[in-house]
């Protein structure tokens, strides 16, 4: 047993004796992206004078759940490919990633 945190020690001070002598500085790269718009324009609920409150209310309902939708799957998909959303302002998303770097070693 002593032995092993002996070998444990050891490890980790040459673990963090490389990190801390290897720059480990991260870049990243930015991304602004809006959603994709529902079908049909945003003049899907523009017919609605002859609609009862309550068909209007459940069209509102659908509309709002395929915005969701539609959402979840465009942030589904930049997260995919390693995205990291930081920021949301007025439907307008802002994203970053670290840089992959190429080592020449």
């Amino acid at each position: 047993m002593k032995k092993f945190i002996t070998l444990m020690f050891a490890a980790g001070t040459l673990l963090l004796a490389s990190c801390c002598t290897t720059p480990c500085v991260t870049r990243w790269e930015y991304k602004v992206a809006v959603p994709p718009q529902l079908p049909g324009g945003t003049n899907s609920l523009s017919d609605t004078h002859s609609l009862s409150l309550k068909d209007m209310q459940n069209r509102m309902q659908e509309s709002d759940r395929k915005w969701r939708d539609i959402t979840q799957s465009f942030l589904n998909d930049l997260g995919k490919d390693g995205w990291v959303l930081i920021n949301e302002d007025e439907g307008t998303f802002y994203f970053k990633r670290p840089i992959k770097q190429v080592h020449s070693d």
